[in-house]
């Protein structure tokens, strides 16, 4: 999608440099999202993700989703500073 596009509720785009310590905030970020994501599967593996409504463990699904290309997207941006 171009970015003009964009139907995004951000407001104005700051003016940014990439600098080392903006690159790291998304490398801790992807991080941090990934471990939660890990978590998020281990509790889908177990038994009592089992036992939850069907709506329940489609909406954990679908999160499982969306976290994962959200932590694909935040890759591709690290990719990107190389």
């Amino acid at each position: 999608m171009p970015l003009e596009d964009y139907p995004g509720q951000c407001g104005e785009p700051e003016q940014r440099q990439y600098t080392p310590e903006f690159q790291q905030r998304v490398v801790d970020e992807k991080v941090e999202l990934d471990a939660k994501r890990e978590k998020l599967c281990y509790f889908m593996a177990g038994r009592i993700f089992a036992l939850l409504p069907e709506n329940e463990r489609m909406l954990l699904a679908r999160q499982d989703i969306y976290m994962k290309k959200y932590s694909d997207v935040l890759g591709e941006r690290l990719a990107a500073y190389r």
